[in-house]
């Protein structure tokens, strides 16, 4: 009772246009509530999206450099040994990767601070122009060094592009798409192109020593292992469209490919004991196995982007439809607010009609009673 009492002084204490702006307010504030909550939760995914395709582009330039990269420090153990083509193509790999740097510097201003990406590419830059301008007075084996050092970092970035990827992960699907592109195929790729090198560098100097050798069996374990970890990383809902279908296609080749270069090197390297291959069909053989890899990292990142690609879209419809419910949940708070004011003014107007008529000489007017009843229950 005394409640009542305090909420009738306090509204008989309000104006009348400030009684009429209660069901406005009453209307409208969990119209904007619901506006603020969901177009936050709706622009959080679309920034999710958003930030996932940033890492599928950059991970789609790095990819074509870490291919030039290991074919760069094939060529130099080529040259190290004699080859008379391996400095031309030792330097058309340079050009390569010079052209790959400068699309990625480009990525790097309109999306590094955002990915994660400047600080470790600007140490990659650095290296390989050091690299670069001493490429050809290295020995051998400080060559090799620098090169896998080199080749470390850059899978390094696929991994932290992996990590700043699966934050913003819509499923377990795409989580594990991202593993496979962003981590797990850059560290086999590098396996793969470690194996040729070293096996086509110790194919070229004859009898294999024992512990070169037993350092070679130790990289095509792990290059079986990590072949092995891709097969079981291909998303289970993979939709039916060609593009789906070339992703597992794709795979099979890298299977097929990487198998054939381990069976090589079994047969013709390690079985007997001085080897029965030479120098160029090692090479050869493993530059065919990272084709391959290549060739499933596009479609592996082409899948991805497409995926990421459709959860923007997604979440923009959504971001739109949210402004949409919540503008005309606005707007139909305004228009029963008029409704409301436009009424009480109307009786109002009525009832103060009615005395006036009647100083004037008018005395046949008359109060609706609906109309005075009305306007005390407004007014109460």
């Amino acid at each position: 009772m005394a409640s009542a009492t305090f909420v009738s002084r306090l509204l008989g204490s309000l104006l009348l246009w400030q009684k009429l702006l209660l069901p406005l307010v009453a209307l409208a504030a969990p119209a904007a509530v619901f506006a603020v909550l969901y177009l936050d939760g709706v622009s959080g995914r679309a920034d999710a999206a958003r930030v996932a395709l940033e890492v599928g582009r950059v991970a789609d330039a790095l990819d074509p450099m870490l291919i030039h990269l290991s074919d760069h420090r094939g060529q130099m153990g080529s040259h190290f040994r004699g080859d008379a083509d391996a400095k031309a193509q030792a330097l058309e790999s340079e050009r390569r990767i010079d052209a790959e740097i400068a699309t990625i510097d480009v990525l790097d201003k309109q999306l590094g601070a955002h990915v994660g990406l400047s600080e470790p590419w600007a140490d990659i830059r650095r290296d390989w122009t050091h690299l670069k301008s001493r490429a050809f007075s290295l020995d051998e084996t400080e060559s090799r060094k620098q090169h896998v050092a080199l080749i470390g970092k850059l899978t390094h970035v696929f991994h932290l592009l992996f990590r700043r990827g699966s934050v913003e992960a819509n499923d377990s699907n795409q989580l594990v798409l991202m593993e496979l592109v962003l981590d797990r195929l850059p560290l086999a790729l590098a396996a793969t192109a470690d194996l040729r090198g070293r096996a086509a560098s110790a194919v070229k100097g004859g009898r294999i020593p024992d512990r070169t050798k037993g350092e070679l069996l130790a990289l095509v374990a792990e290059v079986k292992d990590k072949t092995s970890e891709l097969e079981h990383l291909i998303p289970s809902d993979q939709a039916d469209t060609l593009e789906a279908r070339e992703l597992p296609a794709a795979l099979v080749k890298v299977s097929a490919t990487n198998g054939a270069f381990v069976s090589l090197l079994e047969q013709k390297v390690f079985a007997p004991d001085t080897p029965a291959v030479a120098f160029n069909e090692v090479f050869a053989q493993g530059t065919q196995a990272l084709q391959t890899m290549q060739a499933f990292a596009a479609a592996g990142t082409q899948v991805l982007s497409h995926r990421l690609e459709a959860d923007l879209q997604r979440a923009k419809r959504a971001q739109l439809l949210a402004i949409v419910i919540a503008s005309s949940l606005l707007l139909i708070a305004a228009v029963i607010a008029w409704l409301i004011t436009h009424l009480v003014a109307g009786n109002v107007r009525e009832t103060v009609t009615v005395p006036e008529h009647s100083g004037a000489g008018q005395l046949n007017n008359r109060i609706d009673p609906a109309a005075a009843a009305s306007l005390r229950s407004r007014a109460a």
